[in-house]
């Protein structure tokens, strides 16, 4: 493994997080991915963590590859080609290549015991790996400069770091079915990324960093619960919205810092920051949305510290849909009741209702509107 590897994957610890008072509002519609049970061939493949790993012939339904697998040229890769469904035991590298485009020939992996690591390839345009349920010790995708879309539809968990850095041609990120992170989750130096999907992400159970990537627009973590670790969003210069409707808690610090074009911050439900707390210098970001939102945090254990946001408070705080982020809707309430904020803003609407299991929340900002007078909120 590369010394740049090793080091983006020194984030090592066990944390443990509970979480009470939360329950499932119903799915998309959509089935999630399943496969059937794998047995896993006990014989050795050829190879190890020296070269190539060549994968034997179909020993089983699932064949395990017992060792580190080293992808260095288009002809490693292509060996995997042959085989539907495979796991790999320790680690899967694809690192300094020249001649590979995408990882199509992956197409059979299902999990991976240790990281799977993926760097400074110099030609890599795709990374689909629509089989991939799991890793055990993390996912990295660093300095592949002509990567343009990452995607896996089936991973459901990351055990370790999910990080992806500096990878300068990056549009399109989705992980459609991504659960939960076991460690840190960091996106950075991705100048070019306009799309991460992230539908499903409800725990992160390390830190969770954004930053400097210019042409971002829309931070969306519709059903993202609980952060273990900081939350920080910082030195973005396109990003307009932050979008986290059902995050109640966070164990470390808020940061949302030099983000220029910053309009709107939606962490509604938001009761517990047990570190420190800064907002500053989202020049297009109104001082008095960030003082609501402060308001409304039940504890902070740490400093609260706001300053240099936008001065002027609209009469009316623009909505995602109105910034041109047209979807970002939870399908988790907390607890089973309305949020107390939605509730007095709709509240004919939501009185006496609670979100029962498989239902969306009866009621959601946007579904009403002030009267005449702006004071009493009825039905729209």
């Amino acid at each position: 493994m590369s010394k740049k590897i090793w080091s983006m994957l020194s984030y090592l610890g066990a944390v443990s997080l509970v979480l009470g008072g939360l329950s499932a509002c119903g799915d998309t519609g959509v089935s999630a991915p399943s496969f059937g049970e794998s047995a896993s061939a006990q014989s050795p493949a050829a190879g190890a963590s020296g070269g190539g790993v060549v994968p034997m012939a179909h020993l089983s339904p699932c064949p395990m590859i017992p060792d580190t697998v080293n992808i260095h040229t288009q002809a490693d890769l292509d060996a995997f080609d042959s085989l539907d469904c495979f796991t790999v035991e320790r680690h899967l590298f694809v690192q300094n290549t020249s001649d590979i485009v995408d990882l199509s020939p992956l197409h059979g992996l299902r999990s991976v015991g240790g990281y799977i690591g993926i760097a400074d390839n110099t030609d890599l345009k795709y990374v689909k790996l629509p089989n991939l349920e799991k890793t055990g010790e993390g996912l990295v995708l660093e300095g592949n400069h002509a990567l343009r879309k990452i995607s896996a539809p089936a991973l459901r968990y990351v055990k370790g770091n999910l990080h992806i850095f500096n990878n300068q041609s990056l549009k399109s990120v989705s992980f459609d079915w991504l659960i939960s992170v076991g460690e840190d989750m960091i996106f950075a130096g991705n100048n070019a990324l306009m799309s991460l999907e992230l539908p499903k992400l409800t725990t992160i159970m390390g830190q969770f960093i954004f930053e400097h990537s210019e042409r971002f627009k829309y931070l969306c973590l519709p059903n993202l619960v609980a952060v273990n670790g900081d939350f920080t969003v910082h030195f973005n210069p396109g990003l307009k919205s932050i979008i986290a409707p059902v995050l109640t808690t966070i164990w470390g610090d808020l940061t949302i810092e030099r983000n220029a074009r910053l309009q709107l911050l939606e962490l509604d439900c938001l009761q517990w920051v047990t570190g420190d707390v800064v907002i500053i210098y989202n020049h297009m970001l109104p001082e008095c949305s960030v003082d609501s939102t402060v308001a409304g945090i039940a504890h902070i254990g740490g400093d609260v510290i706001t300053s240099d946001n936008y001065a002027v408070c609209p009469d009316v705080r623009p909505t995602a849909r109105e910034l041109g982020c047209t979807k970002c809707e939870t399908n988790i309430c907390v607890g089973d009741r309305c949020d107390d904020r939605w509730d007095r803003k709709c509240r004919d609407k939501c009185d006496g209702k609670k979100c029962d299991d498989y239902q969306k929340p009866p009621c959601k900002r946007g579904d009403c509107e002030s009267d005449e007078n702006g004071d009493y909120p009825v039905p729209a």
